[in-house]
């Protein structure tokens, strides 16, 4: 039986796909199996997935039913004690399960590791450092506040026995379901963090991260499910929840300002920014918000090519390209 199985639920991601495969074959812990859930891709990945020449690469297609039913469906033929996720179209770092193995192996208290993570862009050519933010031990507040493990999705490894505990992922959930799902686990294990950047998680133009109209019903489910849940005693949840509240919107107007173009990205930004500012003004403070002022009064004042190219800057500035990232095809 192998010590982990790394689930990678995928749909559509002949680009990608076996570049995702390589950065698993390629750790450093090699006890594993790989079990791929093709959610009904109509593109060339199901062809690759059978070109691959490698007897812990498990493949099994079903029907397209959506992201959460693909990883459930993992979990339920997944045999390792321990139980990994990655997205079809995101990287590790080589000693990615390794760190993480041993920081679960060395805290029997604890039913999830996870680690720090890069943004990359859409061709894989760029990454950029998300802020070094991460909590250990009963995280349930911190995580209930906002959610500080980015790429959830293709970052945590969990055990087995913490799964069997609080259950598999919400299908009624259409965004936000790994979140809600680390909230449950949040309320009934420890969290013990890997402090190296060892997730990249792509930003793509198909992905969900763009589709932020579709966010706010269900992140208001997630928080209100989370609060009615809450371990007991637990001090001054409303106050949580409207900082959890606030720092969804200030995502969403970093979204929109930096994914959507035009006039409609600057002002739905800036509602989003203002909105997060009234349910708990000191998330202005945070580093990204700060750089969002900077970024929405650059737009304001100056000309749409001026603002474009401080845009730019700023957002270059933070990247770096792939191959100096410890990028596993370097």
């Amino acid at each position: 039986m192998p010590t982990i199985s790394v689930v990678i639920p995928t749909y559509n991601n002949q680009r990608t796909i076996l570049e995702t495969i390589e950065s698993i074959q390629k750790q450093s812990f090699s006890d594993f199996e790989i079990v791929v859930i093709n959610d009904g891709s109509t593109d060339d990945t199901l062809k690759i997935l059978n070109s691959i020449q490698d007897e812990r690469v498990k493949v099994f297609t079903y029907k397209n039913s959506g992201v959460s039913t693909a990883r459930n469906r993992g979990i339920s033929v997944a045999r390792g004690k321990y139980i990994a996720f990655l997205d079809g179209d995101d990287l590790w770092t080589q000693n990615k399960l390794e760190l993480q193995y041993s920081a679960l192996e060395q805290h029997p208290e604890a039913g999830l590791a996870y680690s720090l993570t890069y943004i990359m862009s859409e061709n894989g050519e760029q990454v950029h450092k998300c802020d070094p933010i991460y909590y250990e031990g009963n995280v349930y507040t911190k995580l209930l506040a906002g959610n500080f493990i980015i790429g959830i999705s293709s970052n945590i490894l969990v055990r087995k026995a913490a799964i069997d505990s609080v259950g598999i992922f919400d299908t009624s959930l259409s965004h936000y379901e790994d979140w809600d799902w680390c909230l449950r686990l949040a309320s009934k294990w420890s969290f013990v963090a890997v402090p190296e950047y060892q997730v990249f998680y792509r930003l793509s133009s198909g992905s969900a991260s763009t589709n932020i109209e579709a966010f706010e019903k269900s992140v208001l489910t997630v928080i209100n499910k989370a609060i009615q849940n809450a371990p007991q005693g637990i001090q001054s949840l409303s106050k949580i929840r409207s900082k959890s509240i606030a720092n969804c919107h200030l995502y969403w107007s970093q979204l929109y300002l930096t994914r959507v173009p035009g006039f409609k990205g600057v002002t739905q930004s800036r509602y989003h920014l203002q909105k997060a500012a009234s349910l708990y003004p000191t998330v202005i403070f945070k580093k990204y918000a700060l750089i969002l002022v900077v970024k929405l009064i650059a737009m304001h004042f100056l000309t749409p090519e001026v603002a474009g190219r401080i845009l730019n800057f700023i957002t270059n500035s933070r990247a770096m390209p792939a191959q100096k990232a410890n990028l596993i095809k370097s």
